[in-house]
């Protein structure tokens, strides 16, 4: 895969959290100030360190646009929590706990008790999948093709799970669609990120049923964002 970006986010400030289930996540401080309790990452290759030179390129964005403005609300909240998947199962099992694992800690991590609610919340937590193997085409392809056949039990809850890797069709910097020069779901290692929907996200609805039950939680309107044009992660 081509470099995307090159700016490298060291030391990675992360946070330790103990004595919950599921364990083996991590917050990621990406707003010092809010906490005085974390750690320090250096090295540059250490996946973690890979998704945050992601999340900080969304933030960014090409000539200082932003992809996503939202973004700046969850580094603002420290709201991205993180948990590595090194593969010992087959495929589909490990895809699946991550899944499970993500939706419980997205309701133990958030601050609003119901996900069934339209609250502006930052909590982003995200699986880390760091085994070689699923880094090749075949591999790549399984993840997105998972993430797509959960995404709709996820919609009707309020939640938007997305993937991102080094291979995924949206937003490679080549051709001419609409994500053609903003490259948002090319991470360097696979990732799946489970969110609250916003209303932003009507731009991402990718049929009728999708678009009825994004209106279901935020009316009929049409929420355009200056920063996507269409398509789905």
């Amino acid at each position: 895969m081509k470099k995307i970006y090159s700016e490298s986010q060291v030391p990675l400030l992360i946070q330790s959290i103990d004595g919950v289930v599921p364990s083996g996540f991590k917050r990621l401080i990406t707003n010092p100030d809010q906490t005085s309790v974390f750690e320090c990452i250096r090295d540059k290759t250490h996946p973690f360190v890979l998704v945050r030179n992601y999340l900080h390129y969304i933030l960014t964005g090409n000539e200082s646009n932003a992809f996503c403005p939202f973004v700046s609300l969850i580094e603002r909240k420290n709201g991205y929590y993180v948990k590595e998947y090194p593969q010992a199962e087959e495929r589909e099992v490990v895809f699946q706990r991550a899944i499970d694992e993500l939706l419980d800690a997205f309701v133990l991590f958030s601050p609003y008790a119901e996900r069934f609610q339209t609250h502006t919340d930052p909590t982003t937590v995200i699986a880390v999948f760091t085994d070689p193997s699923l880094r090749t085409e075949e591999g790549l392809k399984r993840l997105q093709e998972f993430q797509l056949r959960a995404r709709a039990e996820f919609l009707t809850q309020g939640l938007m799970l997305a993937n991102a890797h080094p291979l995924h069709p949206l937003g490679r910097g080549t051709g001419t669609g609409p994500f053609s020069s903003k490259p948002i779901f090319a991470c360097m290692v696979p990732i799946l990120i489970l969110r609250r929907m916003h209303p932003g996200d009507a731009v991402f609805m990718r049929n009728d049923e999708e678009k009825r039950i994004h209106a279901s939680f935020f009316g009929d309107t049409i929420h355009g964002c200056p920063h996507h044009s269409g398509g789905a992660a």
